[in-house]
């Protein structure tokens, strides 16, 4: 049994593509599994605004082949013809089989096909579903500008672990070849570091601030979120949509809150709502002692030294 890695890592794929992305490359991967028969226990697609991929556990494929059937001349034929079919597959005449058809008796010769290895079958289908992969809106890319891609493509982590040994999977994806390396946040963990194993993978991009899941993101955008508006005595306008999609704008999403200006409290709530939503992406705080929008939640992709205050004085002038 193996595991597998692949992760696509690319310039920001946009916040609304990422779900459907993520959909569409857990599903061409099942399906290319199927067809090949590969069994595995699950394969789990991941994306955040900066990578694509697949994580499969306990891959298992029969290397021992399939059987061909060869037939050869009718029960009773010449010499010469069973001969001939001897020597064309290089076989002795203890080697056949006799196999009873509607159109009478035949000799019949069974030979293993031998199946391609589990890293060239990983090849095959990733490359595939790479070449496959349909996006809303794409850009032509590559050595040959033949790649349609949401994105240009900066690396290809592609990995299989048997036993605690690692395997390169060698993708060349219009010139941009398959390695162990990948990298962690772009702003604050841009290092390159090698892969050892899933759990490795996934620990390593935690400690570099990078979140694969976007549940998981939404999971830490809210429970710093309902700390840090309940001490300061505010509540969130609910808009799921705008939830969903500052989600997508950062790998390790860090919420900060402000007050709105004075100077633009007098006017109307619905303009303040739609322009901290539509022209900043900011979510809306309803301050409890007054009813009124006051306040404003914005999502970081980055941790400043100073604890954002910078970040927030830039927002707000």
């Amino acid at each position: 049994m193996g595991d597998f890695i692949l992760e696509l890592y690319s310039e920001e794929i946009p916040a609304k593509m990422q779900l459907p992305a993520r959909e569409q490359i857990e599903r061409l991967f099942n399906k290319k599994f199927e067809k090949l028969n590969v069994k595995t226990n699950a394969v789990t697609g991941f994306v955040t605004p900066m990578r694509l991929g697949v994580i499969v556990r306990n891959l298992i494929q029969d290397e021992k082949g399939e059987k061909e059937e060869i037939r050869g001349p009718r029960l009773g034929a010449p010499d010469l013809a069973i001969n001939g079919f001897l020597k064309k597959n290089n076989v002795e005449h203890s080697m056949l089989k006799v196999k009873k058809t509607e159109k009478g008796d035949f000799y019949v010769y069974e030979r293993e096909i031998a199946k391609a290895s589990l890293s060239d079958t990983l090849q095959r289908i990733s490359t595939e579903v790479i070449s496959e992969f349909s996006w809303p809106k794409s850009m032509l890319w590559g050595s040959d500008y033949s790649l349609r891609w949401v994105r240009p493509l900066k690396s290809i982590l592609a990995v299989l672990f048997i036993e605690k040994k690692r395997f390169l999977i060698p993708l060349n994806i219009r010139g941009l070849k398959s390695g162990f390396l990948t990298k962690g946040h772009y702003f604050m963990s841009p290092e390159k570091f090698q892969v050892n194993s899933v759990d490795d993978y996934l620990n390593e991009l935690i400690k570099r601030f990078v979140i694969l899941q976007p549940q998981e993101r939404q999971k830490r955008i809210s429970e710093i979120s309902s700390r840090v508006v309940k001490k300061e005595g505010f509540k969130i306008v609910e808009d799921q949509p705008l939830f969903d999609e500052i989600t997508g704008l950062s790998e390790f999403p860090t919420p900060v809150l402000g007050e709105i200006p004075k100077t633009f409290l007098d006017l109307p709530e619905e303009v303040i709502i739609t322009v901290i939503r539509e022209h900043q992406k900011f979510l809306s705080l309803r301050k409890e002692e007054s009813g009124k929008v006051e306040g404003f939640l914005l999502i970081s992709n980055i941790i400043t030294p100073d604890k954002q205050k910078s970040l927030l004085r830039g927002n707000i002038n």
